[in-house]
């Protein structure tokens, strides 16, 4: 039997509409989609309370930040006790953070916090303690924005400073000056935890049903999901594991690696969870059908023993089209799930957690996620190459020799 090679592109519902390029940023409110004015304040006062973003899934994958370094300052200052004087002594001391000597590898594991300054000594008190009571002077910190806003704005700062141009190039839209208004002094604390609400993980869904396409039996030589890209963000000069819960916006545009996934999801989602048009997406996965877990992340909704791991490692051109082996997840669907083929794309993590992006060195550290075309004739497709089961009809195997699948 001669093998068959198909390229198939289904037709899927309007997908929606894809997020335009915004800029230059106004510095001083930004007008949301809503028409509403969202206005910054640079209040030195700490709020430890966090507002989750709710974005739907539909074309972005990957780990987006959204605090940002925006100088290198940091002022420290702690009181002590004087033991031989019986006072409180008020000591303070400025640094600033250099990055400029590290290398490309140190900059994605490195946990060290490089200062321009040696960390004075401070009787009874460790370095790490001292620099717990540090702050970072210059960052702007979304993470306290109503939630709506919140995404608006993460995007606008994403796609002026952390976005590659067309030919996978460093570009920044506007000035760094144009963020004076928006930074607020931040806890060193704070930017290094992975606790701190940072980032955000995105992952898409994508759904093809080849029930009258594909039989039992067939046998998959090959599958490939082709994706078109248009837009890669990558991270700028910072330590990230030392810094797990701040993006830079300082120095040059480059790309942490970073592993991803296709992975098998259980759940049977409709073709408007795929195209973002269900609310609530995190928690239902259909009207009054909530996932087992978090976003769809866990062993109740998907099959991590059928996956597909890839990485990147370079930046994309816009335009570039990211093919992705499916081969062993598009057999499973033909052999166990009536040739319908679910699956999710997200970044690899060791966990997945409803307030937590672990920075990890062996997956993946920093800011980087990608955007792809949806809505467009350049809209996800798979290209395949099949072996037609022994059992197929002469009807469909004269059928598949003419192209026509």
């Amino acid at each position: 039997m001669s093998d068959l090679k198909k390229n198939n592109t289904p037709n899927t519902p309007n997908e929606g509409t894809s997020v335009p390029r915004i800029s230059p940023l106004n510095n001083r409110n930004a007008i949301a989609p809503s028409g509403n004015s969202v206005k910054f304040t640079t209040d030195k006062g700490i709020n430890n309370f966090k507002i989750e973003q709710n974005a739907a899934p539909y074309n972005s994958v990957g780990v987006r930040f959204n605090r940002f370094l925006s100088g290198n300052d940091i002022t420290f200052e702690t009181n002590r006790y004087d033991q031989t004087k019986s006072v409180e002594i008020l000591q303070r001391f400025r640094t600033s953070l250099d990055f400029s000597n590290l290398t490309d590898e140190e900059l994605q594991k490195s946990p060290v916090k490089p200062l321009t300054e040696k960390v004075p000594t401070i009787p009874d008190m460790t370095e790490g303690k001292i620099l717990a009571h540090g702050f970072l002077n210059d960052v702007v910190d979304l993470t306290e924005i109503e939630a709506k806003e919140q995404e608006f704005l993460v995007n606008l700062i994403q796609r002026n400073f952390m976005q590659f141009d067309a030919d996978g190039k460093d570009s920044t839209q506007s000035s760094i000056e144009d963020l004076d208004s928006l930074k607020k002094k931040v806890p060193v604390v704070t930017a290094s935890s992975v606790q701190s609400k940072g980032s955000d993980f995105l992952q898409s869904f994508f759904l093809f049903d080849y029930s009258n396409k594909l039989q039992s039996g067939d046998f998959v030589r090959s599958a490939y999901l082709n994706l078109t890209i248009s837009g890669h963000f990558g991270e700028r000069t910072i330590t990230s594991t030392a810094f797990n819960g701040c993006s830079s916006l300082l120095g040059k545009l480059r790309i942490n690696p970073r592993k991803f996934e296709a992975v098998r999801v259980k759940k049977a989602y409709p073709i408007s969870y795929v195209n973002g048009d269900l609310p609530d997406s995190r928690f239902f996965y259909d009207t009054n059908k909530a996932w087992s877990t978090y976003f769809g992340t866990g062993s109740n909704d998907v099959d991590r023993a059928t996956n597909s791991v890839f990485s990147i490692r370079e930046p994309m051109k816009r335009g570039h089209t990211l093919r992705i082996n499916i081969t062993n997840l598009l057999q499973d669907a033909v052999d166990n799930h009536g040739s319908v083929l679910r699956f999710a794309l997200r970044p690899v993590q060791s966990y997945y957690h409803r307030y937590i992006v672990p920075n990890e060195s062996e997956n993946g550290v920093g800011n980087h996620w990608f955007e792809f075309e949806r809505d467009t004739e350049n809209r996800p497709h798979i290209t395949l190459d099949i072996t037609p089961s022994k059992d197929s009809t002469s009807e469909r195997l004269a059928r598949l020799r003419r192209g026509e699948f």
